[in-house]
């Protein structure tokens, strides 16, 4: 008999978005009987990817009161709507991701009974920079009240996410495991494809290009990719950088300068990186990053800031280089020696470490046990 499985998220989009939809590609529909619950916080292309896993006879609902701030009013309408589709639903494994749901999504499994309830933080609420002390404080107490009282287990994409929420005190060491983010297999692999994205900025398979792909939000920390690119342009005027990916902090692409291109959301981002010649980002903390995960299983390398999440996917002198974080000459010279990293031993490395057969190995040791 089908398990009764129900993942509940307050965005789908960015990195939890991509997490939800490789999950939804890769389990088997066989073995479970699957709902997913969500926000209003969504991709471009989510009515397209919704009908497609429709027809794969996973059933969505939309919970209308889902929002990211916190909102006394909306949050108990939204842990009320989540409770009367979890009674219709009567699931079996609830398993919750980003902070909102799994506050409103735990509570609601525990109140309604439900036997597994998991969460996925994608990076724990408190990291925020945009809140005051006193908020990262609340938040605190409530994800410790939350995984104490309502959470079977919870799954750290990072050893720096769970070493994070052990030091706040957030449960036992026990409550934790770490399930790194994982990527199916793509064709060709192994050969770095120089194809439209250099076609759509009219470069030659011989110009430059270094490039990220993430949202436009302080936490990514674009005006620094600025910087470095344009101390990077000095000595290295036939150069290009691209950032695929939009949000909030649209200002940032008013630069100038003709080789920084900001081209906003693309569904085939994971296609585009290809056409790098190495993958950058500035992120003041991750979870664990997908876009750099998709930039090695194309073999491209990675020059990233030395934080939480980018250092557990970066293998110095192996898949790419870390740079102190703020540090643009040492990043400068990390892309400068892009070509030191050899793309077989960087696509290994992904078959070893973020393989979607790994990932969902983990995640249905825990479903089914």
């Amino acid at each position: 008999m089908k398990k009764k499985l129900v993942f509940i998220t307050e965005p789908f989009k960015g990195g939890v978005g991509k997490h939800l939809s490789t999950i939804l590609d890769a389990i088997d529909t066989n073995e479970f009987d699957i709902t997913v619950i969500y926000g209003n916080r969504l991709s471009d292309d989510f009515a397209q990817m919704k009908q497609f896993y429709e027809e794969k006879g996973i059933q969505f609902i939309n919970n209308p009161y889902f929002c990211r701030e916190l909102n006394i009013k909306n949050d108990m309408k939204s842990l009320n709507f989540i409770k009367r589709q979890l009674k219709k639903i009567q699931p079996d494994i609830v398993h919750c991701h980003s902070s909102k749901a799994g506050i409103l999504g735990r509570i609601s499994a525990k109140l309604t009974k439900v036997p597994k309830i998991f969460y996925t933080p994608h990076g724990y609420s408190f990291q925020a920079e945009e809140f005051s002390a006193k908020k990262k404080r609340l938040f605190i107490i409530i994800e410790q009240l939350a995984s104490r009282l309502a959470t079977t287990k919870t799954f750290t994409v990072s050893h720096g996410e769970k070493q994070l929420a052990l030091a706040k005190h957030i449960d036992r060491v026990n409550k934790f495991a770490v399930i790194y983010n994982g990527l199916p297999n793509i064709a060709n692999n192994r050969l770095k494809t120089h194809g439209k994205l250099r076609k759509q900025l009219h470069l030659t398979n011989n110009d430059l290009l270094f490039g990220t792909c993430a949202r436009l939000s302080k936490e990514k920390n674009p005006a620094q990719f600025v910087a470095i690119a344009e101390q990077f342009l000095v000595h290295h005027p036939e150069a290009h950088f691209v950032w695929i990916g939009d949000g909030d902090d649209y200002d940032i692409t008013q630069v100038t300068n003709d080789h920084i291109h900001f081209i906003g959301f693309r569904s085939d981002a994971d296609e585009l990186v290809q056409d790098f010649n190495a993958f950058i980002t500035t992120s003041l903390h991750e979870g664990l990053p997908y876009a750099p995960i998709e930039a090695f299983r194309s073999g491209i390398p990675v020059i990233a800031s030395d934080v939480a999440g980018n250092n557990e996917v970066v293998i110095n002198g192996i898949n790419g280089e870390l740079f102190p974080l703020n540090d643009n000459s040492k990043a400068v010279c990390a892309l400068e020696n892009w070509q030191q990293f050899d793309s077989q031993t960087i696509v290994a490395d992904f078959h070893k470490r973020f393989s979607i057969d790994k990932m969902m190995a983990h995640l249905y040791d825990n479903y089914l046990k």
